[in-house]
């Protein structure tokens, strides 16, 4: 109680941090939610649907949720696997074929 009146005295904002990702249902869930939502502030133009978007996010625990449940999905999921399996099926990986110039974008797990 002491630290909240201090932090409240110097006009620092108090944000709870999100719950700890434990299950990959719920995990899913974080990131199709930020995802949905994300979105939708991405294509409005109303102040009031911002700020029920920018709710909305602070309510699924905002980008650090959807952090710990990326890390914990990709933890659990080989993502580098599955990207490789695509790129066979599609062809662009084969024998014979130079490898594709490709840029990781920090989603993949190669773990």
């Amino acid at each position: 109680e002491e630290r909240l009146r201090l932090c409240l005295r110097m006009g620092l904002s108090i944000v709870p941090l999100p719950k700890r990702i434990k299950s990959r249902k719920h995990a899913r869930k974080v990131t199709s939610e930020y995802h949905r939502i994300t979105e939708r502030l991405h294509h409005t133009t109303s102040s009031d649907e911002r700020a029920k978007c920018a709710a909305e996010l602070q309510a699924i625990g905002g980008v650090d949720a959807y952090q710990q449940a990326s890390q914990f999905n990709t933890a659990l999921h080989s993502t580098s696997r599955w990207v490789a399996r695509r790129l066979r099926a599609h062809g662009v990986l084969a024998a014979g074929k130079p490898p594709p110039r490709v840029l990781e974008i920090g989603a993949i797990n190669t773990q």
